[in-house]
């Protein structure tokens, strides 16, 4: 009886041992395969690896200081099959760089993992000869240290930044083959603004205390975006006054590369004289450009100014200049307020020959005269003077003349008088 139950158990224990060796149950006893199943027996190495290599701007151009931001992390311990160390596979085998082993290995358990020493981080840009070394702390499982360089590129195009954690081995790692990570930005070049358009509006016509509208269309032809100015430059050649000369800045919003935009300054002469106009974008340079030499406008521009105040013209309409006798002739005048001021009522004078025999009315002239009211700025007062020859024959210049009396204060009598050649036949 002693015998069958020696054998029963030393049945037991055979197929026990058989189980565990299978992968079935956890093998207790932390003997299978000379491997630990324990958590605590089983921490892994510590695992330096390099996480995030960025800039502290999204958009860094030429001559812009910027940070190189590097993150370091000890990815050491993570989850673990108890069943793939029961059955005599090292943790390497199952959870190297490769991941967790084949699906049902066994019971999913977390491996504690191990502080790394202090070391090293290589962080070199380009082909650098001497690139920056930090000094990375211990890092606890899990636990990340980020470090910043600062940098200032000086040509545009691909930047490598290369990184290495752990340059001469001095951590014991689980993983040695991932210590290095290698990122290409790109740096931009400048901005480049030109004026490539530039106009006055009215650019003719203009009186003192009219007010002028100066444009100026801008463009970026670089590759970042930046906002700037527009200077505009104002000078007056004023007879008899002092000069004028001023220098307004108004602001040019962000300009990306290709994008263009127009600004505008409104002037108003105080007095007459010839003005000049012209200015320039980023003038002078207080944003940084790939090119300063094409700042300025295209062409300068130049307008004349003429007095304010009121400017009557004269004008004369007439369907037929040669008539014979008893036909008539029907001239319309026209009076036009060409300044920047109204004026008052004035009067319309207009001269011909009298209807006398040519040898006893020598210099005997008809004058006509009609009302005009007030007139405002580019307003027209237009009168007809309606005639005919019974007597007279020949050719006469007869004219129209506005406000002889003088009762406004034209800035301009120099238009006020129109002639016209008639002729009777």
């Amino acid at each position: 009886m002693k015998g069958k139950i020696s054998t029963a158990i030393g049945l037991f224990f055979f197929l026990l041992s058989a189980v565990c060796m299978a992968g079935q149950i956890p093998n207790l006893s932390g003997q299978a395969q000379g491997v630990p199943t324990g958590p605590e027996a089983l921490k892994r190495k510590p695992d330096l690896k390099i996480t995030y290599i960025g800039l502290s701007k999204s958009n860094p151009v030429v001559g812009e200081r910027f940070d190189i931001i590097v993150t370091v992390k000890n990815s050491s311990g993570h989850s673990m099959l108890l069943g793939a160390v029961s059955s005599g596979l090292t943790s390497a085998d199952k959870y190297g760089p490769h991941g967790p082993g084949p699906k049902g290995s066994g019971k999913v358990f977390q491996v504690p993992g191990t502080s790394s020493g202090p070391t090293q981080l290589i962080v070199k840009i380009g082909n650098e000869a001497n690139p920056r070394t930090f000094q990375v702390p211990a890092l606890a499982p899990g636990k990340t240290a980020t470090f910043r360089r600062s940098y200032t590129a000086a040509n545009h195009g691909n930047l490598i930044v290369s990184c290495t954690v752990d340059p001469a081995n001095l951590v014991d790692e689980e993983n040695e083959r991932n210590n290095s990570l290698t990122k290409t930005f790109r740096i931009l070049n400048l901005p480049d603004f030109r004026v490539i358009n530039f106009y006055i509006k009215p650019a003719s016509n203009v009186r003192a205390l009219d007010k002028m509208t100066i444009y100026a269309t801008i463009k970026n032809f670089g590759e970042s975006g930046a906002e700037t100015f527009m200077r505009f430059d104002i000078s007056g050649d004023i007879p008899g006054s002092s000069d004028v000369v001023e220098h307004p800045e108004v602001p040019v919003p962000f300009l990306g590369p290709n994008q263009q935009t127009t600004v505008k300054y409104v002037f108003t002469p105080l007095k007459p004289g010839m003005y000049t106009f012209g200015g320039g974008v980023n003038t002078p340079a207080r944003t940084s450009e790939s090119n300063t030499h094409n700042n300025l406008v295209p062409r300068i521009l130049q307008v004349r100014v003429k007095p304010g105040g009121v400017d009557l013209a004269v004008n004369i309409i007439t369907p037929h200049k040669r008539r014979h006798w008893y036909q008539n002739f029907n001239i319309e005048v026209i009076v036009t307020n060409m300044g920047n001021m109204a004026s008052g009522p004035f009067n319309v004078h207009f001269h011909r020959a009298h209807d006398w025999p040519a040898g006893t009315a020598q210099g005997t002239w008809v004058d006509s005269v009609k009302s005009c009211p007030g007139l405002a700025p580019n307003r027209s007062c237009h009168v007809t003077f309606t005639f005919k020859y019974k007597i007279f024959l020949g050719s006469f210049n007869a004219y129209a003349e506005a406000d002889p009396e003088r009762r406004v204060r034209d800035v301009n009598r120099a238009n006020n008088k129109k002639t016209i050649r008639l002729t009777v036949f």
